[in-house]
């Protein structure tokens, strides 16, 4: 698992997730 997530890239999952 990454360390450092970038809050773009973090959202960009999340909203991955949510579709």
């Amino acid at each position: 698992s990454a360390v450092l997530v970038s809050p773009e890239k973090k959202g960009f999952l999340v909203l991955q997730g949510t579709l």
